[in-house]
């Protein structure tokens, strides 16, 4: 059992900024580990905005207790959504009504991009219930929704045959809102919550079609592999990358 608190200041420009601090006890005294947690910074602060408090002594803490900083943030942030921007853009993780948009976004892809319906994420039993299958432990999917209209998402997920590596997975949106940052901004929330999930390696699969896709992963550190790795079940796709978190 873990004992945290948390707390924020006011910068400027009306910019706020939160760190969590994880404390644990032992027998030889208090070890204090830092943990900050760097682009939820605005999804933290209003879930944990009822735990903090200002009297006239000055700052008070409210502790509470948790498994660990991970399990805290995941039980707490499960329907909780972030406006950006002045577009009405939230970003959130998913929720049940969600599945026929992504079903449709993600079938889409396959006849535009003329890409393999075999042993591709077109047949997966996933595609058709989305937010059934990212429930499980150190899991995720989340999606872009613009004027309440689901545009996208992306997720993570553990690789399986592989200890410590993540999939990022099913990162797919509509052609009219490729361009907006949209996918780069799911992108960098999936990386997120995998370092905080503790994996230690990311792996993803593509195709030779995703140019710009790929120009991402590139950028921000994934290299190529000769061969796939894991047991995705995806037998039909070329291009297999991984990168250390």
């Amino acid at each position: 059992m873990m004992i945290g608190f948390s707390f924020m200041t006011s910068l400027p420009e009306g910019i706020e900024s939160l760190y969590s601090s994880w404390l644990t006890s032992n027998y030889l005294g208090l070890l204090i580990i830092s943990f900050p947690l760097s682009y939820i910074i605005n999804d933290m602060i209003n879930l944990l905005k009822g735990y903090f408090s200002e009297n006239e002594k000055g700052l008070s803490f409210n502790f509470f207790s948790f498994k660990s900083p991970l399990d805290y943030v995941s039980s707490q942030n499960k329907n909780k959504v972030k406006k950006i921007g002045s577009n009405n853009m939230i970003l959130r993780e998913i929720q049940p009504q969600d599945n026929a948009a992504l079903e449709q976004i993600i079938k889409a892809i396959f006849p535009e991009f003329e890409l393999p319906l075999v042993g591709t994420a077109y047949e997966d039993k996933e595609t058709t219930t989305m937010y059934e299958s990212y429930q499980g432990e150190k899991e995720a999917y989340f999606v872009v929704e613009v004027n309440g209209e689901v545009l996208g998402g992306g997720g993570i997920k553990p690789l399986k045959g592989m200890d410590g590596v993540c999939e990022l997975q099913k990162l797919y949106f509509t052609p009219s809102s490729r361009g907006s940052g949209y996918g780069k901004l799911v992108f960098n929330k999936c990386m997120e919550a995998a370092k905080a999930f503790g994996y230690d390696k990311c792996y993803l699969e593509s195709a030779s079609q995703m140019k710009k896709a790929i120009s991402i992963y590139e950028k921000d550190g994934f290299v190529h592999l000769d061969k796939p790795v894991g047991d995705t079940g995806h037998f039909s796709c070329g291009v297999w990358m991984i990168k250390d978190l």
